[in-house]
């Protein structure tokens, strides 16, 4: 029905850029505030030295979608929750999600990275901050 078209697709004026295979960034690059990003079993590969800042919002598994040494930066307003997971944390208790948890720490500056339910291993202490508990 139409509601259902009205929130399956952006609002009017939005571009949505469907990623379902894996995209190089060697240098800085900037996704604006009117496009939609929507993975689809691709994923960002962001080089060292390059920083990814993503400004629109983003529709994606709990599976990773950047790969790489390179920074990512969430914009705020557009992503109300970021996932460890999309920086190849796996929360199964057994291999280490400390790195995917700090850069998921790292890319917001206001916003929630949310723990999906699992077991999530560290061999370090993360970056200070707030947690809370989703009901």
């Amino acid at each position: 029905g139409l509601i259902g078209a009205c929130i399956a697709s952006p609002a009017a004026g939005y571009e949505v850029q469907r990623i379902e295979s894996d995209v190089a960034v060697a240098h800085d690059r900037t996704i604006d505030a009117e496009t939609a990003l929507d993975f689809a079993g691709g994923a960002f590969h962001v080089e060292r030295d390059a920083t990814l800042t993503i400004n629109g919002s983003i529709d994606a598994p709990l599976q990773q979608i950047f790969t790489g040494e390179g920074k990512v930066i969430i914009g705020a307003g557009r992503v109300e929750r970021v996932f460890p997971q999309w920086w190849g944390a796996r929360g199964d208790g057994k291999h280490d999600d400390t790195r995917a948890i700090q850069a998921a720490i790292d890319s917001i500056n206001a916003g929630v990275v949310y723990f999906a339910p699992g077991e999530y291993a560290t061999s370090a202490s993360a970056a200070p901050c707030t947690a809370a508990r989703s009901s």
